[in-house]
């Protein structure tokens, strides 16, 4: 069930073309440097789903970077015209 919207949502947009927005929450409060921008927006572009954290119409994507031995969860909600990064959270070594 949670496979079919997302595979619906992706049909619908191109991740790889598609302008992405980024919330209050992730720029402010999480304070995320430029750095870490890059790295959500590589994630959302090309990165894997990861199916655990995807749930209530989000879909979360995640990238390893090996030079900081992290992997980055970054949690989206697609639009019609864009997509929304609403978070991110990291943990240590490879998921």
């Amino acid at each position: 069930m949670i496979k079919d919207w997302i595979e619906e949502a992706l049909k619908r947009l191109n991740r790889k073309n598609t302008e992405l927005y980024f919330t209050l929450h992730i720029l402010k409060d999480k304070c995320i440097s430029q750095e870490e921008k890059q790295i959500c927006e590589q994630a959302v572009r090309y990165g894997p789903i990861h199916w655990k954290y995807s749930k209530n119409r989000k879909i979360c994507f995640k990238k390893y970077v090996r030079s900081y031995n992290k992997t980055y969860f970054v949690i989206t909600s697609f639009n019609t015209n864009f997509i929304k990064i609403i978070t991110l959270f990291k943990k240590k070594g490879k998921h």
